[in-house]
């Protein structure tokens, strides 16, 4: 039987403790080896000890390590070398091959314990896998996302199904999860994901302008986690494997119909997991949590309703466009972009960081709301150049369209409010012909329709007259035509 290979520090030892004057058999009993080993090492050295056998030398170890991080097999790679070098046994070529393993490891990562502080943080996060819920009537099977919410204080978490990560399930989940704990923590920390950030880079980060409104809302401060890092986050990622590990077994075999029972079914697990006590910590999540929420900023007085960011142009007559309808903004914006914040209710204008002015969504298509203030004074708007563009191009297509500009201007409604009309009339002299746009113009004009929808209409069934000759008219044979009661 083969004798068993000694730790090369405890052949160290060995010598160590011959240099202090103690015989085997007291070295044998401290090191707890027996008298014939510490012998076989009684008149060496560690130098000698230490020494690499001769074939060690002849090796690339750098390509045997190259080649073991890459997966090959050590037998492999034994056979391999054994066809160029002599090699003992194997047994001896993967005990060299582990010692110089070792001495090529990197160093052990120092880690420090990180004291929380109540009401400091909240960690978010999706897990990664799902389930799923049944349409009883169509047999539909939709994937639901599980939303994650956890204190970084007390570890206590809150957990919802959505039917996605989107950004209207992303941030209805964390009005949901403020209102759960009763108050708000001073940072939220989500995962490095679209929805929170559009952009990541070394030291900034560009976070989703809905994202950062709903905490400008809470005045809670974001700080992402950064990527591929989930030790940033390690709270919610606990809490996340409770959940895959605990909660999903235990419903593997229900069967779910809808987002609001399958949510019920978590929320009554989240209730008693609550109460269980962490051993590393003597006490449960919710003892914790009570704590904690004192310590919490108080909820806004009213919910936040998710606010959507978008750029626009202001137009010459003094409005933007927003879903096909129009919203007017004050003249000295003209030809300038604006930023937009819009919900289902109301419409913000913002001008650099300057509120400019608030309007009520309107409903439906092609609707103007105007704000009379907004439109420049009467002596600004006869020297208006894209009026008298328009005149000019008006007077030059014909007698109907000059009417029509005249009428248009003068309405008891500001002038500026139908120049998007007149440019899109006389935009259609690009795509047909003047004669063809006068004439729809003149039928617009005698009928009281003038809309751009008619006369574009009217201009595109347009059909030019033709002379007709006696030559061209067709005549019938009389000798084919039949009586009644046929010939006599």
């Amino acid at each position: 039987m083969a004798r068993k290979r000694i730790e090369m520090s405890i052949q160290k030892d060995v010598l160590h403790h011959k240099g202090l004057g103690k015989n085997k058999s007291e070295i044998a009993r401290v090191l707890g080896i027996n008298r014939e080993t510490v012998s076989r090492y009684w008149d060496g050295s560690p130098e000698e000890i230490i020494q690499e056998p001769e074939w060690v030398a002849l090796l690339n170890w750098d390509y045997i390590t190259d080649q073991i991080e890459h997966d090959v097999p050590r037998k492999i790679l034994y056979e391999e070398l054994s066809l160029e070098n002599k090699l003992p046994d194997y047994s001896n070529f993967c005990r060299q091959v582990n010692h110089h393993l070792e001495r090529r490891a990197p160093d052990p990562k120092i880690t420090m314990k990180i004291f929380r502080q109540p009401g400091h943080s909240v960690e978010v996060d999706y897990s990664g896998d799902s389930l799923e819920i049944i349409n009883p009537a169509t047999g539909e099977i939709t994937k639901v996302e599980l939303f994650v919410g956890a204190l970084t204080y007390s570890s206590y978490f809150y957990a919802e199904f959505t039917y996605s990560q989107k950004l209207e399930d992303f941030i209805e989940s964390h009005t949901r999860m403020f209102e759960y704990f009763g108050g708000v923590p001073e940072f939220v920390v989500p995962d490095n994901c679209l929805t929170a950030v559009t952009k990541a880079e070394k030291h900034d980060v560009k976070l989703n302008e809905s994202y950062r409104d709903v905490c400008k809302h809470y005045q809670v401060i974001v700080d992402p986690a950064r990527v591929r890092r989930p030790q940033d986050k390690p709270v919610v990622e606990k809490s996340i494997d409770i959940i895959q590990k605990d909660f999903f077994p235990r419903v593997r075999n229900r069967t779910f119909t809808s987002l609001y029972e399958i949510n019920q079914v978590l929320r009554e697990y989240l209730v008693e997991r609550m109460k269980v006590v962490m051993k590393e910590r003597g006490k449960s999540r919710l003892e914790l949590y009570l704590e904690e929420k004192t310590l919490l900023r108080p909820l806004p007085e009213y919910t936040y309703e998710i606010c959507h960011f978008k750029t626009a142009k202001v137009h010459p007559n003094c409005h933007i466009q927003h879903l096909k309808n129009f919203y007017s903004v004050p003249c000295h914006l003209v030809g300038q972009e604006v930023q937009v914040k819009h919900n289902q209710k109301l419409l913000h204008i913002y001008h650099k960081t300057d509120l400019v002015w608030t309007h009520s969504v309107c409903k439906g298509q092609g609707h103007y709301i105007t704000v009379e203030a907004h439109y420049p004074e009467k002596k600004m708007v006869d020297t208006n150049f894209h009026l008298n563009v328009c005149r000019i191009k008006s007077e030059k297509i014909g007698e109907n369209m000059k009417i029509l500009y005249k009428r248009l201007v003068d309405e008891p409604k500001h002038p500026l409010k139908n120049l998007a009309k007149i440019q899109g009339i006389l935009a259609l002299a690009e795509s047909f012909s003047v004669e063809a746009l006068e004439n729809a113009v003149g039928i617009a004009l005698e009928h009281e329709r003038v809309t751009y929808a008619y006369i574009k209409q009217c201009t595109k069934n347009y059909r030019p007259d033709e002379e007709v000759s006696e030559a061209m008219v067709p005549r019938r044979q009389l000798e084919f035509v039949c009586l009644q009661g046929g010939r006599k």
